[in-house]
């Protein structure tokens, strides 16, 4: 199944610098690296050729991890370039033109889509949930964006990922944002163990 229309935008998730009210697409990925390959986590790297933003050569390697029993991946991206400026960074999710279930949670750093039914393939749920400040969400006539600064050659961090209704696990907008505030619960704070001797 392929029905997931992405055309000219961030598609289901994915990142790239935002100046000046644009977003710098990058081409293709040119290399890629597996780093995990077990039962506990599944890890590839990510690495793309220099493009121009703004005048400047930038490129970027992702880091892509999923534990099992998780609905989100996590995604490093780290950009490298020449200058000292913060390059600011935007991660998107496509609209739909039929009526869908937006959220746009700057607080809890949540964005998310509850796409509207595709005939009778379902409905998918798409997210990201952020864990670094400060942001800003809007939407465009194109997509939900979130913006946020990064840090010069440190990776910026968040998760993204989708359920499927018909997969009988998440099968409302509801369940499916109950699941990402738990999933934020959980990341600002984690299991904590102690060895006493």
């Amino acid at each position: 199944m392929d029905y997931y229309h992405v055309g000219l935008t961030l598609g289901a998730g994915n990142i790239a610098p935002y100046l000046n009210d644009s977003i710098y697409y990058s081409r293709n990925y040119v290399r890629w690296k597996i780093l995990d390959n077990g039962p506990l986590r599944t890890t590839f790297q990510l690495e793309y050729d220099d493009w121009d933003v703004a005048g400047k050569k930038v490129n970027v390697l992702k880091t892509i991890s999923l534990d099992p029993g998780s609905q989100l991946i996590k995604i490093e991206a780290s950009y490298f370039y020449t200058d000292s400026a913060a390059l600011p960074l935007a991660v998107g999710i496509i609209k739909r033109k039929d009526p869908c279930s937006l959220i746009f949670n700057e607080k809890e750093g949540i964005m998310g889509y509850w796409e509207p039914e595709i005939g009778d393939y379902g409905i998918t749920g798409i997210d990201c949930v952020f864990i670094s400040h400060p942001m800003q969400m809007k939407l465009t006539n194109q997509q939900l964006l979130t913006i946020s600064p990064s840090e010069k050659n440190k990776p910026f961090v968040y998760f993204s990922g989708a359920p499927w209704n018909k997969a009988g696990e998440y099968t409302s907008a509801v369940q499916w944002v109950d699941y990402l505030s738990h999933f934020k619960y959980k990341l600002n704070n984690p299991l904590q163990i102690s060895i006493q001797k």
